[in-house]
């Protein structure tokens, strides 16, 4: 695996149901990377989530195998 832990931090949503989560991805050696967004569309087009507010099941499956690779492919870096 690549990551020891993906947390999420914060959320952020903004009408009919979208928005995205912050997730703190934390490597094999404790190192904290910089933490990117996970938005609520691709977690519901994988069927994680159903509300954002419900969120055990996308943790569960991000501390995978095959959840690491995922968030690799779908998360976003910040833009400032």
């Amino acid at each position: 695996m690549k990551y020891k832990s993906l947390q999420i931090v914060a959320t952020l949503s903004y009408g009919g149901g979208r928005g995205f989560y912050e997730i703190a991805p934390i490597t094999m050696s404790y190192e904290r990377l910089e933490h990117k967004k996970l938005f609520f569309r691709d977690c519901r087009d994988k069927g994680l989530i159903k509300r954002y507010d419900h969120s055990k099941d996308l943790l569960v499956f991000l501390n995978t195998e095959e959840g690491n690779i995922w968030f690799d492919e779908n998360s976003r870096n910040f833009v400032w």
